[in-house]
């Protein structure tokens, strides 16, 4: 059987100190909610969450530069704004699985790991997860813009999936279940997104669950030459949760929003920005005017060229397009004459 971890804190290749930050936050409020729960206490004051902080850095494998040090503390700074219900506390990091029937027959291990499970009553859990990115999570349009926003179309893109593997782990695990709420914890914005899932729904969403898992086996089982999985896809994780960035074959100014990891590099992607947009349209200028002075479509390199094309619905376009379209040139025009005309005009040659 094969398990599929959710926010596992074991990470291989070189992820820099991006890791080892978010994993060191998750200890520290981890020993704060023991702390709590020890104490009786709803809140942790700033000066003892600190000493926990550095006393959980002290004991723990994690080395951070000084600029993650600082960022730490200030996770830790608005830990400390949340109110508890100890009482209710069920479970903190506690790992747990579950068996799922697939569509292929086989029966695959799912495990995962939520950062908190409270109590709700009569019948509800709260699954909290932390989030420590930059990122502002998504409010409703037009609307106030209120600390707790609920609706899974509000979660963080990574949320709907926890939503749907830690309520199915949660209800699994606790019969007595019958509603899962994740909140996700903002902690740079002090913001909180919920939403629900039902027993009701665990039909469906088991369903799905079971198709990943297939899906992932299968991938294994085939190899990085048999399935597409294997295949790199480019998105927010990007630089910043991936364990492999360093091995990554996604060049680095393509891996989606999460290429920026801090404000230098905004500002360095800003300045190549402003360079390749002017850029881009001098050279789309240049190519234009050299393909209507000689006929030739200049080649890509990859099957296409630039060269004007009729459109469907009437005009014509310039642009990128397949070589085998490229329209068949006038007989009675000679290009081989334009051709060193255009180029000695390049060269402020006269003719």
């Amino acid at each position: 059987m094969h398990g599929l971890a959710i926010d596992d804190d074991l990470t291989v290749g070189n992820v820099g100190s991006s890791a080892d930050l978010g994993s060191a936050f998750h200890a520290v409020a981890a020993e704060m909610l023991r702390t709590l729960y020890r104490q009786g206490e709803e809140q942790m004051p700033t000066q003892e969450a600190v000493e926990i902080m550095y006393e959980v850095l002290r004991e723990g494998p994690w080395i951070l530069p000084t600029r993650d040090r600082h960022d730490l503390r200030w996770l830790v700074l608005g830990f400390c704004n949340y109110k508890w219900r100890p009482a209710d506390f069920i479970a903190i990091e506690r790992r747990l699985y579950t068996d799922i029937a697939c569509p292929d027959g086989e029966v695959r291990e799912l495990h995962g790991q939520p950062d908190l499970l409270i109590a709700d009553a009569p019948d509800g859990v709260i699954i909290v997860d932390y989030k420590s990115g930059r990122g502002v999570p998504r409010s409703p349009r037009g609307g106030q813009d209120d600390e707790l926003v609920t609706g899974k179309q509000y979660l963080s893109e990574r949320g709907h999936f926890q939503l749907d593997i830690y309520g199915l782990l949660a209800m699994r695990n606790y019969p007595s279940v019958n509603r899962a709420i994740l909140r996700e914890l903002h902690l740079r914005s002090g913001k909180i997104r919920e939403a629900v899932l039902t027993r009701d729904e665990l039909e469906h969403v088991e369903r799905q669950i079971a198709d990943h898992l297939m899906k992932l086996d299968d991938a294994i089982t085939n190899g990085e030459e048999g399935h597409p999985l294997w295949r790199p896809r480019p998105g927010e994780w990007c630089a910043r949760k991936c364990p492999v960035s360093a091995s990554c074959p996604v060049p680095a100014e393509q891996r989606g929003v999460g290429a920026l990891e801090d404000e230098a590099a905004a500002d360095e992607a800003a300045g190549r920005f402003v360079n390749v947009d002017g850029l881009r349209n001098t050279l789309r200028d240049q190519l234009k005017a050299f393909y209507e002075q000689t006929g030739h479509a200049p080649r890509v390199g990859d099957g296409t060229a630039l060269y004007w094309r009729e459109k469907e619905r009437g005009g014509r376009a310039f642009g990128v397009w397949p070589v085998e379209d490229i329209p068949a040139p006038p007989e009675d025009v000679d290009y081989e004459a334009l051709l060193t005309e255009s180029v000695a005009k390049v060269k402020g040659e006269q003719p």
